[in-house]
Order: C-alpha cells, then sequence, then structure tokens
C-alpha cells in the first residue's frame, strides 16, 4: 500500500471518530427535555454519571427572540483530559426528542476548576448533556458522558422524557471513569490541551490537506511553550495562545477529513459508474451468448467431455506415477537397507555404515571387507543415475575437534572415491566431514562412541 492510500486511510478513520453518523449498538440514553418558557429564566439541574469527576455543575435558560441563552456554573471540575487517549475537553451539547445533537462548544477548566460560560441555542426544547471529547467542534458526541441534564422544577417549562442513541462509540480513552481522579500536573489544563491538539493533529497527518491552519496551530503551540517557559512573551499569553492551538487544529483536521469526505465521494460516483458499465457490458454478453447456434452449444458439449475425459487420464497417471514411485523407493529402501543400516528422512534415504567396520582406528583407508558393503551399494548407486550423493564422515567426541574434522572428512573423501572407482560418477557425489556434531548417542560410553563414528550417505528418493 502506497503512503498516500495509507493517509486517506487514516484521515478516513478520523472522519469516522469525529464526524460520523452515530454507531450501531451504542447504549442508549434517557433525556429529559425541556420546553423553556419564553422571557423567563429556568433553572437546570445537572446529575452526574459513573465517569464523571466529583464536581458540581449547574444553570440557567433563557428564551428569548428565537435563541436559548444557556448559562453555566461549574466548581471542582477536573480535566477531562484525565481519561487520556484522545479525551481531550469537556464539550456541552444540547439534544432535542427528535434525536438531533448539537455541540455548543467547550467548557473551560482552568486552574481553579471553577467557572462559568455563556452559550446559545437556536432550539427552544432540548436536553443538555456534557462529554469528553478530542476537539471543542464536533458532530457527534462520544460515548464518554458526564453530566446530563434533569426536568426542570419551573410551572410554566414543560418536560418530557426521550430515548437518545446517537452516540460515537470507539473514541480512544486509557480510563473509563475519574470519579477519583485528580489533575496534578503543573503545566496548565489550557496548554495540555493544545498539545495533545498538535499530537492528534500530527497523527491524522492533517497538515497535508490544511496546511495554513496546521502550520498557524504548530507556531501557536510553540509561541504558548515560549511564554509558559518564559523566553518569549509572559506566562499571562498561555491560555489564549494554547486556545488558539486548540482552534486552528481543530480547524486543520475539519478541513483535512472535509477533502477526505470529497474524495471518497469522487471514488464512490466513480465506483458506481464503473459498475453501471460492468453491468451493460454483462448484459451484452449475455445478449451474445443467446445467440449462439445449438451447433455451437453442441461442440462446447463435445469438448468438454474431451476435456472430462483427458482430465481422468492425467488423474490415472498420476497416481500410477505415484504408486510407481511409492514402490520404487521401497525396493530402493530394502536394497539399501541390505548393504547397510537405512532410514527414511526428510532428506531421503540416510544408509549409514559403522566407521569400525570400514575403518582401522583413527585412519581413513577402506578395510578389504569394507570394499565389498560399498561394491553393492555403488552397484545400487549406478540403477538410480539422476540422483545426487552426498558423503557425510562423523566421529565421536574424543580427540580435538581439528583431528575429528579432517579425520571425518578424509573418510568421507575414501568413500566417495571408491564408489567412483566403482562407477559412480564423481559430478553426483559430494563428501562432508561432520566431526563429533550430529551424534547418535551418548559420548560417554565405548558403544556410544562407536555408533557415532560412522559414515552416512544419503540418497534422495
Amino acid at each position: 500500500m502506497n503512503k498516500t492510500a495509507f493517509s486517506g486511510m487514516v484521515l478516513f478513520a478520523l472522519a469516522t471518530l469525529l464526524l460520523a453518523a452515530p454507531a450501531a449498538g451504542a447504549a442508549d440514553l434517557t433525556c429529559n427535555a425541556v420546553l423553556y418558557p419564553e422571557e423567563e429564566k429556568t433553572d437546570v439541574a445537572f446529575t452526574t454519571t459513573d465517569r464523571a469527576p466529583k464536581a458540581k455543575l449547574s444553570g440557567t435558560v433563557r428564551a428569548q427572540q428565537g435563541q436559548s441563552m444557556i448559562e453555566l456554573d461549574w466548581s471542582k471540575l477536573e480535566p477531562a483530559l484525565l481519561f487520556g487517549g484522545d479525551a481531550n475537553c469537556w464539550v456541552l451539547w444540547t439534544i432535542t426528542p427528535d434525536g438531533t445533537a448539537q455541540s455548543l462548544g467547550e467548557i473551560p477548566v482552568r486552574e481553579s476548576r471553577s467557572g462559568s460560560a455563556t452559550f446559545s441555542s437556536p432550539f427552544k426544547q432540548f436536553a443538555m448533556m456534557v462529554t469528553a471529547e478530542p476537539f471543542p467542534v464536533v458532530r457527534r458526541p462520544s460515548d464518554l458522558v458526564a453530566f446530563v441534564s434533569g426536568p426542570t422544577t419551573s410551572k410554566k417549562a414543560k418536560n418530557s422524557t426521550f430515548s437518545f442513541g446517537g452516540f460515537r462509540e470507539g473514541m480512544k480513552r486509557d480510563a473509563e471513569s475519574i470519579a477519583d481522579l485528580k489533575y496534578d500536573d503543573k503545566t496548565p489544563v489550557d496548554l495540555q490541551q493544545a498539545r495533545k491538539a498538535i499530537q492528534l493533529m500530527d497523527r491524522y497527518e492533517a497538515e497535508k490537506y490544511a496546511q495554513a491552519p496546521a502550520r498557524d496551530a504548530r507556531v501557536a503551540l510553540g509561541q504558548a511553550d515560549d511564554a509558559y517557559e518564559g523566553r518569549v512573551g509572559k506566562k499571562g499569553d498561555v491560555p489564549e495562545l494554547s486556545r488558539r492551538t486548540l482552534s486552528l487544529a481543530a480547524e486543520a483536521v475539519r478541513a483535512a477529513v472535509k477533502q477526505i469526505e470529497a474524495q471518497k465521494a469522487q471514488d464512490t460516483e466513480a465506483a458506481r459508474v464503473a459498475e453501471l458499465a460492468q453491468k451493460q457490458a454483462e448484459t451484452e454478453a449475455e445478449k451474445a451468448a443467446r445467440l449462439k447456434t445449438e451447433a455451437d452449444l453442441a461442440d462446447v458439449q463435445r469438448q468438454r467431455k474431451a476435456l472430462e475425459v483427458e482430465v481422468a487420464r492425467v488423474k490415472a497417471e498420476r497416481e500410477q506415477i505415484q504408486k510407481d514411485r511409492d514402490a520404487l523407493a521401497a525396493r530402493l529402501s530394502g536394497a539399501l537397507g541390505k548393504v547397510s543400516a537405512t532410514e527414511r528422512t526428510g532428506r531421503g534415504l540416510v544408509v549409514s555404515l559403522s566407521g569400525g567396520i570400514l575403518f582401522e582406528t583413527g585412519k581413513s583407508a577402506l578395510k578389504t571387507e569394507a570394499k565389498v558393503s560399498l561394491a553393492k551399494l555403488a552397484g545400487i548407486l549406478l540403477m538410480i543415475p539422476n540422483a545426487n550423493i552426498q558423503v557425510e564422515g562423523h566421529t565421536d567426541a574424543t580427540g580435538s575437534e581439528e583431528t575429528n574434522a579432517k579425520l571425518s572428512l578424509a573418510r568421507a573423501t575414501s568413500v566417495m572415491e571408491f564408489l567412483e572407482a566403482q562407477g559412480v560418477e564423481k559430478a553426483r557425489m559430494s563428501a562432508k566431514g561432520v566431526a563429533a556434531a550430529q551424534p547418535v548417542a551418548p559420548n560417554d560410553t565405548p558403544d556410544g562412541r562407536a555408533k557415532n563414528r560412522r559414515v552416512e550417505i544419503v540418497v534422495p528418493e
């Protein structure tokens, strides 16, 4: 997969995260919608979920001139950063009974953990909730719900309940609840939010698609860090620069996702056109097929039957070849077994000749009686002229490694030279000295050492 395609996939995943439709299977939330009376200030209480910090959140709503003005007050509100993962800030939402969710923006958490803010909504009947989000502006709420508005006691307002399930599942987090967590980092919350926003922006390579806001976001973060560290500017500038960073990073991500969605729409349309063309071509092919004559169809049937006969013949030949091969291997194994102990291995047939039978102790010259067995072996090898043979010399562990290596190679070479003298082509054979590296028995007993002193001839089946 090329890098461009991978970037597109990553940004499409971000689109799913920030802009997607509600995820199937998300748990529904029971909400209380309030129909707020015109020109009246109505108190609203919020309840906390088991995910929320131990904070207090309350507010008032006044509906006037087609807008609902919402004033919130909070205390002991820990930052959403405590969730870890992609959670970065608190966002206030209005939810209407028809399932419309609208982000009203961030509930800012500062050093005092207390504060107030004013928001506005075009709706007059809605519920409210607060969720943890990666950016202040997203289209669908995450499932990290911390606060939910309850019914009002105002006699002029009307309460009604409804179920909302339009959550965006799958947002990365390290903790499911921050009820018992405290933010003890000395770095200001807004500066940490700005840093995380840049990390999210970089993770999704948004700078490729929205260069200007991404660049400006990076500059703003640099200025905020400089101000915080006392290099340039003053610490009082940190909050504003951090908020600017967060806003610009969110803008870069939104712009990137917009371009990815547009590209996806183009790809979808291109795929649709290609599918239509394919279907048209298939229809024409089917029409041509219907015009075939009966003679053509009969010819196809004859060819099919001939092919079936040929397939059956080839199958029978393969089965016979396999049987012949197995029979030949059995005969070869039996013949070699009459010369010396023979074993079928993954490498082929391995004929093991005792070194004591072939050679005098410490020597590589063949004994006279050994030549009789090797002559029989040569006769068998001449019957399989296409098989290459490897002659391997082995010793026990007594003696130095250098001595054993020379002796094992010399013995293997003696066997190979004798076989060559008996008519086995030299080009088919190779000699190898293994020394004591591949024992077949322990070297701490005379019997074991005797078994290890051997020459093995490997014949592929």
